[in-house]
């Protein structure tokens, strides 16, 4: 008897490497089911088939509505997974253009809502509660918390063909193809525009400190809106910024690189929003990165500059000497991390965040890449392994999973949580479980659709699955009191304009004038966190919630009836 004659068909399916795997299917089985059977048995993460003719088969349909047939040879194209942060969850951009999340549901670790429109994903953003992605045909879908940035219901009709978005704290900013500019989510930091439409034409790309938003536009002249205190109010400046080229931000300020290498800042004085004091310094600036109230700008010759607060990276007088030829830096909270030309690391700032290396740095040789926590630090080496270094509880203690953080390609990270991707497209997660690490949950799941034939293949020996490692985030609420990056600050870190020795020639506003401003932040924030607090409570925890929606062979994830994950 013929294996047409059973109604299943037999399939070669490759990888574009050349490896391959027959697989024998049945002609009812969907094209997403016979994929996650490829996925098993070629060891890899989730892909698209394509056909003969390099046509992507639709996840949806069956075999027999594909006209496959026996002896017919099929492509898995897998693409590098990416993944985004917002406070306390991750988004992974899977390689078929879905998306999994995990971590706690307050930040958006639970995608079911949307899960079913959430397919061909190009790029995936997040506030501290939500995220927002953008799909191929240039819709946005989003989740999380609805009044920060994961309902975009109000402005869905405007949010076609969007090309970027950037993010707030708690509100989102998309760039559409004409050059226009939509926003949503909170009001108070950025999450609405509409005083400044007519300004935000040819748009080239936008910038966010935590409550507020400068466009640069296609002349290089540059647009704010938001917060006025936090980088919302540019008139002081407003002549200045001609030519813009980049923009950076810290908590509360801004700084523009202009096309002839200076920089021009703007913003509150105690974040870096006063670079007067290193302004002669400050030629052929390169690019700039920042940690949470300073400033380092690398110039052309490879040396740095930096201004804001000293305690949180603004003095960088004890290793000035060590700064040359710096290629990149990475910041914390209050540390920043510079690799050199001969891929070393350099690091200063608050050493509770980063700042001081020295456990480590034998080695820190050979380092590609560094990715960064509240406060800790993560470098990729060309080897593929991943050093850490910082505090324990941010991700510094890497040493339960250091025999999985091979041939790593990217480094993402949360408040408190390290997600490395790997080659072969799976995912180590290390750091706080109750912000997005834990090694227990898996990545891939089966589709709902059991297969007729018992298995992946019927005509070899298949290899055991892989179960790539991700996080089971227990959603708990922190025990201690720290707080997102963005947020609210423990009064014994909290950086003052006086806190040491700042490169920034702060400017000469009154004591008063700085307590009101400070005032406002933590009301603005106490506002915020409140109403965090009132749409948890008003959304009690379902169990099946608290873990990862890509199951564990122990403790399998299961989704609540009538809300199907495999759809």
């Amino acid at each position: 008897m013929s294996i047409e004659s059973t109604g299943h068909v037999a399939l070669t399916i490759s990888l574009i490497s050349g490896r391959s795997v027959r697989i024998g299917v049945s002609e009812c089985e969907s094209i997403r089911q016979l994929s996650w059977h490829a996925q098993r048995a070629l060891r890899v993460g989730r892909g698209r088939l394509l056909d003969a003719s390099g046509v992507v088969l639709e996840a949806a349909t069956t075999v027999q509505e594909c006209g496959l047939q026996s002896g017919d040879a099929l492509t898995l194209h897998v693409a590098q997974v990416w993944v985004a942060s917002s406070h306390s969850s991750f988004a992974a951009m899977l390689g078929d253009g879905s998306v999994a999340c995990w971590g706690n549901v307050r930040y958006g670790g639970d995608s079911r809502r949307v899960q079913d429109r959430l397919r061909n994903v190009q790029q995936v953003q997040a506030t501290r509660f939500a995220f927002a992605a953008i799909l191929a045909d240039g819709s946005v879908v989003t989740w999380g918390n609805a009044r920060y940035g994961g309902d975009s219901s109000s402005v869905q009709e405007e949010l076609k063909n969007v090309q970027q978005i950037q993010a707030s704290e708690s509100a989102f900013a998309a760039i559409l193809a004409d050059g226009s500019v939509v926003a949503w989510g909170d009001v108070l930091n950025g999450g609405d525009s509409g005083q400044m439409r007519d300004k935000l034409k040819n748009v080239h790309c936008v910038q966010a400190t935590e409550s507020a938003f400068a466009a640069i536009l296609a002349d290089g002249s540059v647009v704010t809106w938001g917060d006025d205190d936090s980088g919302g109010d540019s008139a002081a400046v407003q002549s200045q910024l001609k030519n813009v080229c980049q923009v950076q931000a810290t908590k509360y300020a801004f700084a523009a690189i202009l096309a002839d290498g200076p920089v021009v800042t703007w913003g509150d004085v105690i974040y870096g929003g006063d670079s007067s004091g290193v302004r002669d310094e400050l030629k052929n600036v390169q690019n700039v990165q920042a940690t949470e109230s300073a400033f380092a700008a690398v110039l052309a010759d490879g040396s740095v500059v930096t201004w804001g607060d000293g305690a949180s990276g603004g003095h960088s007088s004890p290793v000035q000497d060590r700064l040359k030829s710096v290629q990149q830096v990475q910041a914390t909270r209050f540390a920043f991390a510079a690799i050199l030309a001969d891929s070393s690391v350099v690091t200063w700032g608050d050493v509770r965040y980063g700042g001081d290396c020295k456990r480590v740095l034998d080695r820190l040789k050979d380092v590609q890449h560094i990715q960064a926590t509240e406060s800790a630090f993560a470098a990729i080496l060309a080897d593929g392994s991943v050093v850490t270094w910082g505090d324990d509880d941010s991700g510094r203690d890497s040493g339960f999973v250091q025999n999985k953080l091979r041939s790593v390609c990217q480094v993402q990270a949360t408040k408190f949580a390290f997600a490395a991707i790997l080659a072969d497209g799976s995912v180590v997660t290390w750091g706080d479980v109750r912000h997005g690490a834990d090694s227990k949950s898996t990545l891939e799941e089966e589709p709902a659709e059991t297969s007729p034939m018992g298995g992946p293949s019927a005509y070899q020996d298949m290899p055991p699955p892989m179960f790539l490692p991700l996080t089971e985030a227990m959603c708990r609420k922190r025990a201690h009191s720290s707080h997102y990056s963005t947020g609210a600050v423990r009064g014994s870190e909290r950086p003052t304009a006086g806190s040491s020795a700042s490169a920034t020639n702060s400017s000469s506003s009154s004591s008063l004038h700085i307590q009101d401003i400070r005032i406002k932040k933590r009301r603005r924030r106490s506002y915020r966190d409140d109403a965090a607090e009132s749409y948890h409570a008003a959304e009690p925890m379902n169990p099946n919630r608290m873990r990862s929606p890509f199951g564990d062979s122990e403790d399998q994830w299961v989704p609540p009836v009538n809300d199907d994950l495999s759809a």
